[in-house]
């Protein structure tokens, strides 16, 4: 088709439809970092995707042009390249070619994967309408993020329409509805919870820009659409046959929840030091709300293996990321010698004794190694390589063996201290308890005697007692029993303490 016979068409398109409007979607650009990784073939791939969301949400029946690729390259100015061209550049392509919307998509270079960001513009007045940009480990991810952000994307274009359009103002009543307009009926549109905005038939309605809201509706069937920025688009098919019906919609909601709390391994790095990145937004740990969908979890950490987690939060569930990180780890041999050949010392890492030079084990790579002894410690300035092996040999100074060789006189003291002390304790402890043995006997010794002798006295003054009655005689009679019973045991009580005594003295 040549160029005329194409702006011929579009003419009478135009003629056939007042309100008819083009959109075109151009060749996704390639960033000099990723055109020797991304072909041609699947960048085309990738417009045409995009291309075939615009036809979904510009319905031609509706007055909308979809330009095609042939349309595009036959209007576009011979040697003209749109791979650099960006913001106001794109609304002059746009002209070019005789649209009135003009979108393109563009690949980079993003970490380990690839990103994808997409423009529109109005080329009446190069206004920059609406964009997206989304995140994909491989270029086959890309496809589905354009299936999912550009129906939203182009529905800005029939947002911007509506809101430029002169739209008819809402009627209050009834008869002032069927003055004016004998096929409309006042609809009443309510959504739980309140404040979405509402598509009719796929349009954004100009006069119901939040619910609850009254529109003007022809009678008949109608697909109404209500969205809030953290809820899905709820789409619901009502019959519209009164005046002053009321359409209620119920939201649901599109939002999921992840936890993140990596753990670290004990003495091994600091929190402090750990980067976590949600869709490429560094956050902390906690708790955070999603859109549903698919969403990206970087963790790292200098201390731990790198984290590159894709996860699927779905509707008002939690995703919970808790596991403890993985270590990176290297090979150490360390060995130590001076001028007088090499040395035994003992190896601590993070503080912990694990053993004397040489020394050869997997470390992690943040470890501190340091040789000595308790209380004299030169740290091994070695730098442990992940997944690698690395020889350090330690070059003992003197001074450090110095003071090795007098911690070991400070022990040797206090072992010899320690056990003249325990001598003198344990003597003096057998001395004390053989003293309160002695006093204990000596003091039963004597209660006992005191007791015999006492009581001795009371039996003797009741046998000279004299009585005049046989009942003082029985009462007499009693306490001399009770008396010598009392001197009895008086007596035993003295002879254990004279044999305690006794015992002491002798051992």
């Amino acid at each position: 088709m040549s160029r005329f016979s194409l702006l011929l068409l579009i003419a009478l398109n135009l003629c056939g439809f007042s309100f008819a409007k083009s959109v075109a979607v151009l060749e996704t650009a390639a960033d000099s970092t990723v055109k020797n990784l991304v072909s041609f073939n699947e960048r085309q791939y990738l417009t045409n995707v995009l291309r075939e969301k615009a036809i979904k949400v510009f319905h031609a029946d509706r007055g909308w042009i979809i330009m095609t690729r042939e349309n595009i390259n036959v209007l576009l100015p011979a040697g003209k390249s749109i791979e650099d061209c960006e913001g106001s550049c794109l609304a002059e392509t746009g002209r070019n070619i005789s649209a009135d919307y003009v979108a393109q998509a563009k690949i980079a270079k993003f970490g380990s994967g690839f990103s994808i960001s997409a423009e529109l513009y109005s080329t009446r007045n190069s206004k920059f309408v609406a964009n997206f940009t989304a995140f994909s480990t491989t270029v086959d991810g890309l496809v589905s993020e354009i299936e999912e952000k550009a129906p939203g994307f182009f529905n800005k274009v029939l947002d911007e329409s509506y809101e430029n359009a002169s739209g008819i103002g809402d009627l209050r009543s009834e008869n002032d509805f069927k003055a004016e307009y004998n096929k409309l009926f006042v609809v009443r549109v309510v959504t739980r919870p309140a404040g979405a905005k509402l598509k009719l038939d796929g349009y954004a309605h100009p006069k119901c820009k939040q619910t609850p809201c009254q529109i003007q509706v022809e009678p008949g069937n109608h697909l109404f659409g209500v969205a809030r920025d953290e809820n899905d688009l709820v789409e619901i098919e009502e019959r519209v046959y009164t005046n002053e019906q009321i359409i209620v919609i119920d939201l649901k909601s599109n939002t999921g929840k992840l936890v993140v709390n990596p753990r670290l391994l004990k003495n091994v790095g600091s929190v402090d030091d750990l980067d976590i990145e949600i869709d490429g937004h560094y956050v902390r740990s906690g708790e955070y709300t999603l859109y549903a969908g698919k969403h990206n979890l970087m963790i790292s950490h200098p201390c731990y293996e790198k984290v590159s987690y894709d996860l699927n939060i779905e509707k008002g569930k939690v995703e919970f990321y808790e596991k403890e990180l993985d270590v990176q780890k290297g090979k150490l041999y360390l060995t130590a010698d001076n001028n007088e050949g090499p040395q035994s010392l003992a190896v601590f890492v993070d503080g912990a004794f694990v053993g004397n030079t040489p020394f050869k084990s997997v470390l992690p790579i943040c470890s501190k190694v340091a040789v000595g002894d308790a209380l004299h410690q030169d740290t091994i300035p070695v730098k442990i390589v992940p997944n690698a092996s690395v020889n350090y040999n330690y070059f003992v100074e003197k001074s450090l063996l110095l003071a090795m060789e007098k911690t070991d006189s400070l022990l040797e003291a206090r072992d010899k201290k320690s056990i003249g002390e325990s001598v003198r304790s344990f003597a003096g402890h057998k001395i004390k308890t053989r003293k309160l043995a002695l006093e204990i006997s000596t003091a039963i010794l004597l209660s006992g005697a005191v007791l015999a002798l006492a009581m001795d006295s009371r039996a003797s003054d009741l046998q000279e007692r004299k009585t005049y009655s046989n009942d003082d005689n029985r009462k007499r009679l009693n306490k001399l029993e009770t008396a010598q019973s009392v001197r009895k045991i008086g007596i035993g009580v003295a002879i254990a303490g004279a044999v305690g005594l006794v015992l002491n003295i002798a051992f």
